[in-house]
């Protein structure tokens, strides 16, 4: 950004409400993969339109208005409608980035209509979650588990992922819950 407004409680009046410009608010947070990825994009988007629009940074702010510490989290978990196969991808289900702790699921797969099978919407979230949960898992460093009713344990086929239970075992759950984290 040509300069970079760092909005808090006592300059959001004076930069958004009572700017001559059009104000484009980016509500970021250090921690946030997605707020990360999109400030390139807004930093060329205000180079490009510097004097006809102000781009400004908003980052929680207290009554005092300082910026307030946002915790990073150990696991952020991404959904999509997209379809994420291609040849050289790991599963069909989703991807994971274990450096950043962050994973994206896709949905398409997961659906009976991909299977051209009628809709199961309670079957679909059942196997939402059970992905969801694995993911968690694998980033908070936990490794595949042999019980296959577990939500840690591999899946290949959707018929995998039927076969597991909404909820890690025992020895997976102790492994994962250890500490605090923060999803």
């Amino acid at each position: 950004m040509t300069q970079e407004i760092t909005l808090t409680d006592n300059t959001f009046d004076a930069e958004i409400n009572n700017s001559a410009q059009p104000v484009l608010v980016d509500f970021w947070a250090p921690w946030c993969m997605p707020c990360r990825i999109v400030a390139p994009i807004l930093e060329e988007l205000a180079k490009e339109n510097d004097g006809s629009l102000k781009v400004a940074k908003l980052v929680g702010a207290t009554a005092a208005g300082s910026p307030v510490p946002t915790p990073k989290p150990d696991a952020t978990v991404f959904v999509t409608d997209l379809d994420l196969f291609t040849p050289t991808t790991e599963g069909v289900f989703g991807e994971l980035d274990r450096a950043h702790g962050a994973a994206l699921l896709s949905v398409r797969r997961l659906r009976e209509a991909f299977y051209r099978r009628k809709a199961d919407p309670a079957k679909q979230r059942s196997r939402l979650v059970k992905q969801i949960l694995r993911a968690i898992g694998l980033l908070r460093g936990r490794g595949d588990c042999r019980d296959p009713g577990c939500a840690m344990s591999t899946a290949q086929v959707v018929a995998d992922i039927d076969r597991k239970k909404e909820r890690y075992c025992a020895p997976c759950w102790k492994h994962i819950s250890t500490g605090s984290f923060r999803i």
